[in-house]
């Protein structure tokens, strides 16, 4: 199912890294969602989330959930994301 141009596992992936312990594993990760999904689509979500600054992987080695995040109708985005390309102008 795709919402909007977005596969919904996108949405389920940074949940799961609140109590998974992800460390690169994209077969284990895959079978964790449910229904799973294909290694392939693990990783292509794991890239995309990471790249938009959604995801990062702590020091412990494992992907976590970016805390400062928020909701625009149905895209989440990282305020440092945002912040990075949309800097503040004061008038």
């Amino acid at each position: 199912m795709v919402l909007n141009g977005i596969e919904w596992y996108y949405i389920a992936i940074p949940e799961i890294l609140d109590s998974y312990r992800f460390k690169g594993d994209f077969k284990e990760l895959a079978k964790t969602i449910v229904p799973a999904i294909t290694p392939v689509q693990a990783k292509a979500a794991i890239t995309l989330l990471e790249s938009l600054g959604m995801i990062q992987m702590n020091p412990f080695g494992f992907y976590e959930k970016v805390d400062a995040t928020e909701t625009i109708g149905e895209i989440r985005y990282s305020r440092r994301h945002h912040a990075k390309w949309f800097p503040r102008t004061t008038a």
